[in-house]
């Protein structure tokens, strides 16, 4: 019995503990669980953040034009705005030298048409792929056109290299395209309005104007065009297409045939020009007796020029039409016009450029940042924001129906005949797409400063031409590798 009593009261003892044991158990299990609950809780809320866009600070940088500063920043203000993006800062950069290198160490890097095979051999900029292009809301590239809008040539300018399996690089913001504009005004009042459709009715009627007008202004000029640059090789570019010919062909796989810069029609675009200079129709970049500069001919001397009205004809850039509108300093508001470049037979031309954005290569290494950086580009290449770009820039975009646009038709009316003109009329007329374009560009620079020298003979012209073709084909051959180029000769000289 005692044992028994013993027994049962041991056993009791042991049970309580045995209780409490589990008590306790059944408290920490509940806790934890508590607690796993809260962080599976807060995970999620973390998580729907995160995808709401209130994750972490990302800060993207990007280097902009002088001149296009406060535009950007606006736009980019408005992007952080948008639902998704409020952590994501754009850093916008306003570059006034050497934008090139400048542009190519951001985050987005804006590049020239020129540029992009440059980039991409140099693994500047990476792919956009497909499954970045899906962030477009389309399956690929062919819908970036069919779906999104953008124009087919700047899309196909996006895309490296130009034949084979090409890959998409940029995502296109702005176009560009030669233009000739003229003062309406003085061709009502010395020409009855006709404006000159080839090359020789365009020196007679600058040449007409010009006489009359140097009564009261001695430097007033009847054309004016680029001769420094790659201002200079644009325009050229469009005169030498005006006359039937051409600098490289990309597709010839003749290295023979693959350069014009030696063919007649090459040299009818060089006297061409030695004509206006020769009539002093045109100026020309010219030193003075000690060698310092006195007149420096590029883009930004001769738009200042006309829009101060000191000139019939300007070869330029279709930004240059809102500055002569705007500017309080401008002589020419509501008095000029704009078509293609003139061209022989009907050969308008107009060389073709663009600027578009780009993924820095580095970004690959960086997921986040990487997928910040393609919402950024969807949104600055959005109809919106490119509206927003070309009524306070002047610029033209790269989404068709913005040609025809009711905000932008009523502050540039002519933007739809520069589309139907220009793009749609297959008027444009592109660069060499090549690494080596840069070193392309300095020998054709070269070329026209030697033979726009009035003091060389048809003869020597001849000669710096057939010169300028050896050493084009020369540096276009593999067996001369990228930055190796001769860009002068004995003739040919900087």
């Amino acid at each position: 019995m005692r044992l028994f009593k013993h027994l049962t009261h041991s056993s009791i003892t042991d049970d309580k503990k045995k209780l409490g044991m589990i008590s306790g158990l059944a408290s920490t299990l509940t806790v934890a669980a508590f607690s796993l609950g809260l962080i599976l809780s807060t995970s999620k809320v973390i998580d729907a953040n995160t995808q709401k866009g209130h994750s972490k600070l990302v800060t993207l940088t990007l280097a902009v034009h002088t001149g296009e500063k406060d535009t950007w920043n606006r736009l980019a203000q408005e992007f952080r705005q948008t639902s998704g993006n409020e952590n994501i800062n754009l850093r916008i950069d306003e570059i006034h030298e050497d934008f090139k290198e400048e542009a190519k160490k951001r985050d987005l890097v804006y590049t020239d048409i020129i540029w992009l095979p440059e980039f991409v051999e140099d693994d500047i900029i990476m792919p956009i792929n497909e499954e970045l292009i899906q962030k477009f809301g389309v399956k690929n590239v062919k819908e970036l056109v069919e779906k999104r809008g953008f124009l087919k040539t700047e899309i196909e300018h996006g895309q490296y290299p130009p034949k084979g399996k090409s890959k998409l690089y940029r995502i296109p913001f702005r176009t560009d395209m030669g233009v000739l504009y003229y003062r309406k005004d003085l061709l009502e009042q010395y020409n009855n309005g006709r404006v000159p459709k080839t090359y020789k009715e365009l020196i007679e009627v600058a040449q007409k104007i010009q006489t009359k007008e140097k009564k009261n202004d001695e430097k007033f000029f009847g054309y004016l065009w680029q001769d420094k640059g790659e201002g200079a090789a644009t325009m050229f570019l469009e005169v030498l297409r005006g006359h039937g010919g051409f600098w490289v062909q990309d597709s010839e796989p003749n290295p023979t045939k693959k350069v014009g810069l030696a063919n007649q029609q090459a040299i009818s675009a060089i006297k061409f020009l030695r004509e206006t200079l020769d009539k002093d129709i045109s100026p020309a970049t010219y030193r003075n007796g000690n060698g310092s500069q006195t007149f420096e001919n590029d883009e930004k001397e001769t738009d200042s020029l006309f829009k101060r009205g000191r000139a019939v004809f300007l070869r330029s850039w279709p930004n240059v039409w809102n500055k002569a509108e705007n500017d309080s300093e401008s002589e020419v508001k509501g008095k000029i016009g704009i078509i293609p470049m003139v061209g022989n037979i009907g050969t308008r031309t107009s060389c073709q450029g663009g600027w578009g954005l780009a993924l820095n290569n580095k970004l690959k290494d960086y997921p986040d940042k990487r997928d910040a950086a393609i919402r950024a580009i969807v949104y600055l290449t959005s109809k919106n924001s490119q509206r927003q770009f070309t009524l306070e820039q002047g610029t033209l975009p790269t989404i068709k129906s913005l040609f025809y646009d009711r905000a932008v038709t009523r502050k540039y009316p002519h933007y739809e005949d520069l589309y139907e003109d220009f793009i749609d009329g297959n008027k444009l007329v592109p660069r060499p797409r090549t690494v080596k374009y840069e070193q392309l560009s300095e020998i054709l620079q070269n070329t026209l400063k030697s033979a726009l020298d009035l003091k060389k003979n048809n003869l020597m012209v001849d000669k710096i031409m057939r010169d300028s073709a050896r050493l084009t084909r020369k540096c276009l051959s593999s067996e001369v590798k990228v930055g190796e180029c001769t860009t002068t000769s004995s003739l040919i000289k900087p």
